[in-house]
């Protein structure tokens, strides 16, 4: 069954449900909304066991799965299995799963990958057994509402303007935007009147012009200034993942103001309502990203970074990483419709 994109399941959804799979690109939305399913669970069932399975796991062990819904619990307690990144091939075992009744096993499924043609979304979206959500990058709008929700339930008083800035600065990923706005929340301390100064003093920071500049220097081929801003943020302590989920953001970004493009959305009109804020220092270089860069090669520039992010949090060297994702996004700037990932 499909739900509406990022809306979190209700209590009687998931009693009715015996799956829940979340997929799309925003990866804050999905991360929630997965923290949310494992929650209600935990406070459903003060037992309540949580397995994590990966296609890594279930390499090595492919019986791993079935093991695991089959295995008999004693206690008669919930047990939820976790599928992390779940690729489209695991639509038979899903088939399966859901011929027969499982009233102790939740099965949770996740993916930044998967597009809504996908096999697995389809069986998950037509399924009267399986809640399906879609996340993907906030528009404006929705960006907005969570900003003033945020405000209304911490009993805040924020004004107009400094609404506007949020908005217009904030990123579309929403994990993001709630991470800003806890940081406002810390920085305002016992005062409840939000002024734009305190946001401007609490949002607006050097770091993220040098981020702005370090993504939009990759993307045009300016090698001297990636490895400029590149200095910058490391002495600023700004680790790798960062670097790596802003350019995510920022691909995602271009994609939705591109996407609006060629629906038939003046270009200007597509920036504006496409948060987050395009500072005026790069906005030559920005739309000339958008002009220069193919929709498909952007999807590869997408599937690259969120690769270059899982091999960030494995063992190997962060700064090599880092390094030779931005070469090649760097040479294919220079390249831009000629080069390929």
């Amino acid at each position: 069954m499909k739900l509406k994109s990022g809306q979190i399941p209700t209590d009687d959804q998931f009693k009715k449900a015996s799956a829940l799979l979340v997929f799309g690109s925003d990866l804050g939305a999905i991360d929630e909304i997965a923290k949310k399913t494992v929650h209600f669970f935990e406070t459903s069932d003060s037992l309540m066991e949580l397995i994590e399975i990966n296609t890594e796991k279930l390499k090595k062990t492919p019986s791993l799965f079935w093991d695991e819904v089959n295995a008999y619990s004693m206690l008669s307690h919930q047990r939820v299995i976790y599928y992390k990144n779940v690729p489209d091939s695991f639509v038979d075992e899903l088939r399966v799963f859901l011929k027969d009744e499982h009233p102790d096993t939740f099965l949770l499924m996740s993916s930044s990958t998967l597009k809504t043609s996908a096999a697995l979304c389809k069986e998950a979206c037509n399924s009267d057994k399986v809640l399906a959500v879609g996340c993907y990058p906030q528009e404006a709008a929705g960006v907005k509402q969570t900003i003033l929700s945020f405000v209304n339930n911490e009993g805040f008083i924020i004004h107009p303007d400094a609404v506007v800035f949020l908005t217009q600065s904030l990123g579309a990923d929403k994990a993001v935007t709630m991470g800003e706005l806890e940081k406002l929340k810390t920085y305002m301390g016992k005062e409840k009147q939000i002024t734009l100064k305190d946001v401007q003093a609490c949002i607006g920071n050097e770091a993220l012009s040098n981020m702005e500049e370090l993504i939009i220097s990759a993307m045009i081929g300016n090698g001297r200034l990636v490895q400029k801003n590149l200095k910058l943020l490391l002495q600023e302590n700004v680790n790798p993942v960062t670097i790596i989920s802003a350019f995510i953001r920022k691909t995602q970004q271009i994609i939705q103001i591109i996407s609006k493009r060629d629906a038939g959305t003046p270009l200007d009109t597509a920036i504006s309502s496409t948060p987050p804020y395009i500072p005026f220092t790069v906005m030559t270089a920005f739309k000339d990203i958008l002009q220069k860069w193919p929709m498909q090669q952007l999807e590869t520039l997408l599937s690259l970074l969120m690769q270059t992010d899982k091999d960030l949090k494995s063992n190997l060297p962060p700064q090599t990483i880092l390094n030779q994702t931005l070469l090649r996004i760097t040479n294919a700037g220079k390249n831009l419709n000629r080069t390929r990932f």
